[in-house]
């Protein structure tokens, strides 16, 4: 064994006990859009083994295998051991990348979101240049035939002049006697991009009766570099958020993204050896504490539809919040339960960009659902998920409207 595969060596028993069970085939979506075995937990995990056995290496296949992963963890979920899947493809992940250096696009990413304000200079400066490449609509930008060349999205969000952060960062009091002081963790694409999402949710919160703190020093949650097998960076910042919320005495952090949600509760406190305080999703905040919304602002006859980010399998409450405000209100406009609901989008993070063809396939499903229903708004919790099905609902000339329930508030 080479010392670059060391980091796998503490997971040698748990590749052996993933040999023994197949359930996970069931919910890959990889594997549901492809049918190849080694594109699930399960043949990865054979080849991990085979890794640390000496019988293969780090060849250009074994990173294409490696980088086919959803990091959805829909396996972790049904797997009877309680295999931390996540983990060991994060680790086997920073393995290739020892072998085989990181991807230029995954390189890119993580340069981007490793300074926010830095980003949002940058989309600033990108924002008048994007407009020769780029037509905007109702929606979003669409991208001319040669920017598509180049980036497998049929649409792109629209950057604010600002970010929220800059927009946002301090503390927020409400009318009267607040009920409880609480972190708002942004995360990236709401600062730069779905800020009216951390407008709603500000807004809401502070409806509600509580005070809002929001750090203007916080960053990427980390998820994109431990997805990437880039540790030592999810580490440092997963630590720089910790410090910038433990410094305000907060009761607890809300975030808006289940993606973010998921990294902080099950990979944040692994990654720094430390336990966490309390983050939670606000959709399923809000339902623990009786105050979901009442009311949605659309037009009588409109036709809703939800879909239920991967990254809420663990947490029930946040799943079902969003439906439960549809069901409620849905003597206002037409709820419409689709088959496809809790179906994957297809995106994980930057793995669209790198898998186009993959993902299109994955959600193709969903979005021709979607289209065959005619559904006006499609509400979701992951601006992640928004942003890729904003795009395969464009390239099917679907004009839905995607957002975060909250901004219907």
């Amino acid at each position: 064994m080479t010392n670059s595969l060391a980091p796998l060596e503490k997971y040698k028993d748990d590749l052996v006990y993933c040999l023994q069970c197949g359930l996970c085939l069931t919910e890959c979506p990889v594997f549901k859009s492809t049918r190849l075995a080694s594109l699930t937990s399960r043949g990865r995990m054979r080849i991990l083994a085979g890794l640390l056995d000496g019988d293969i290496t780090v060849n250009k296949r074994v990173e294409e295998v490696f980088n086919q992963c959803l990091l959805c963890e829909a396996c972790a979920k049904v797997c009877p051991s309680g295999i931390p899947v996540g983990e060991i493809m994060a680790t086997a992940r920073s393995v290739v990348n020892s072998e085989r250096g990181l991807p230029l696009t995954k390189k890119l990413i993580l340069w981007a979101f490793s300074d926010l304000s830095r980003t949002g200079k940058l989309a600033s400066f990108f924002s008048l240049p994007a407009k020769l490449v780029t037509k905007e609509n109702e929606t979003g930008l669409k991208p001319n035939s040669l920017l598509n060349k180049f980036l497998p999205l049929s649409e792109l969000p629209k950057f604010g002049d600002k970010t929220f952060l800059d927009k946002f960062a301090g503390v927020h009091k409400p009318k009267g006697e607040p009920k409880g002081r609480i972190g708002y963790f942004t995360g990236c694409m709401t600062n730069l991009v779905y800020q009216k999402t951390g407008e709603a949710v500000l807004n809401y919160l502070l409806k509600c009766g509580y005070e809002v703190v929001i750090p203007k020093e916080q960053g990427c949650c980390g998820l994109p570099a431990f997805a990437s097998g880039e540790i030592n960076k999810a580490k440092e910042q997963v630590a720089f958020n910790i410090d910038a919320f433990s410094k305000e005495n907060v009761d607890l952090i809300v975030a808006d993204c289940a993606s973010c949600v998921s990294m902080w509760e099950e990979h944040g406190g692994k990654l720094i050896n430390k336990k966490l305080m309390e983050v939670v999703e606000i959709m399923g905040f809000l339902d623990k504490n009786n105050i979901l919304p009442d009311k949605l602002k659309v037009k009588r006859g409109m036709r809703l539809g939800y879909h239920a980010p991967c990254h809420t399998r663990d947490n029930e409450i946040s799943r079902k919040a969003p439906r439960k405000i549809l069901q409620q209100n849905s003597t206002d406009f037409i709820y419409v339960p689709l088959e496809t609901e809790e179906k994957c989008c297809g995106g994980g993070g930057s793995f669209g960009l790198l898998n186009p063809e993959l993902m299109l396939n994955i959600q193709k499903d969903k979005v021709t659902e979607i289209k065959e229903k005619n559904i006006d708004i499609m509400i979701t919790t992951c601006p992640s998920c928004r942003l890729y099905l904003a795009s395969g609902l464009a390239r099917h000339e679907q004009n839905s409207i995607v957002c975060h329930p909250l901004e219907l508030v």
